[in-house]
């Protein structure tokens, strides 16, 4: 049962990483240079590195005051003072 789990979840990445690929694909052929073609570049990206590393990528917060990126504070300003 456990061995019929993880082989349906290998294939619904495979056919998540085929549709990133045919979708990109797609894009480079009808518009080249778009920002959908960026994006859907990127995240053909991060589905073949997670198949290679087994590690999902990581999404870095938008950097604001004191707290952007991994784990880099609250955002409280100068620590009280």
């Amino acid at each position: 049962m456990i061995a019929q789990e993880a082989q349906q979840a290998e294939s619904a990445k495979q056919a998540k990483l085929k549709a990133a690929r045919d979708k990109v694909a797609t894009l480079q052929q009808s518009d080249p240079g778009s920002a959908a073609l960026v994006q859907a570049e990127s995240e053909l990206a991060a589905l073949e590195g997670e198949l290679v590393t087994g590690l999902k990528p990581v999404k870095l917060a938008p950097r604001r005051r004191g707290g952007g990126g991994r784990g880099r504070g609250r955002g409280r300003g100068q620590g009280g003072k």
